[in-house]
């Protein structure tokens, strides 16, 4: 009977050493597996970082060359604006000027009376070539009365061409240098230059018949282009003092 327990005792004893043993190797087992996965998301997340940190520098520098290249862009369009504003503003000055003209006398009334010298000046100036000034000097020596109207209609004719080609130039200006006006002016300034095109309709001396109908037209249409100029002034001095 002694023996038996004896027995049995040492076989629970065995049993439960294998039971502890196993416990142990079991747990060792699980606590070096997750040692070993704690390893794995350690160096995957350290390689997670790069990668975002390798992302976020990319997309930091591209936005820093796109603010650097919108700012740069800016700059010459500010720079461009501080340039087409002054100037659009001067050459349609320039046009309406020398439209507004066409509706003065051409030569001041004592011009018959003047001398060979003087009238060479004037035919200088408005362009004539080394003949044309030939003939008209000859006709005036012949008849000052008659070469007076020939000179008066070469005037008007030179002046109307040059107030034309000031009409042209400024809407060429205007439509090649659109983009760097702001969305008002672009709006407001094809009327100005219909404008500018009527009254020089109305203000050509070998296109329509001088009359009282006419001349009030022309009138009209000179104020319209007067109370443009005054808009389009006060609109560009204000965008430029803004964006200064």
């Amino acid at each position: 009977m002694s023996n038996l327990l004896n027995g049995i005792t040492l076989g629970a004893v065995i049993l439960g050493s294998i039971s502890y043993i196993s416990k142990q190797l079991i747990s060792y087992k699980f606590t070096r597996e997750m040692e070993k996965h704690k390893s794995n998301l350690v160096v995957l997340n350290e390689q997670y970082k790069q990668d975002i940190s390798k992302e976020v520098s990319k997309e930091i520098e591209k936005l820093k060359y796109l603010q650097q290249k919108t700012y740069k862009e800016f700059e010459l369009h500010l720079f461009k604006k501080h340039e087409v504003y002054p100037e659009l503003f001067k050459l349609t000055s320039v046009a309406y000027s020398r439209i507004s003209k066409l509706s003065l006398p051409v030569l001041p009334e004592i011009f018959p009376f003047a001398d060979d010298s003087e009238l060479d000046i004037y035919l200088t100036d408005f362009g004539c070539t080394n003949n044309e000034k030939k003939d008209i000097i000859n006709k005036w020596i012949e008849n000052k009365n008659e070469a007076y109207e020939v000179i008066k209609i070469r005037m008007k004719y030179h002046n109307y061409k040059e107030a034309a080609g000031s009409l042209e130039s400024v809407v060429d200006f205007y439509l090649y240098n659109k983009l760097f006006l702001s969305e008002n002016i672009n709006k407001m300034y094809p009327d100005i230059y219909t404008n500018l095109y009527r009254l020089l309709d109305y203000s050509n001396p070998f296109g329509r018949e001088n009359s009282k109908e006419n001349d009030t037209q022309r009138d009209i249409y000179d104020s319209d282009v007067v109370n443009d100029l005054e808009k389009l002034e006060e609109c560009l001095k204000s965008e430029l003092s803004f964006s200064m």
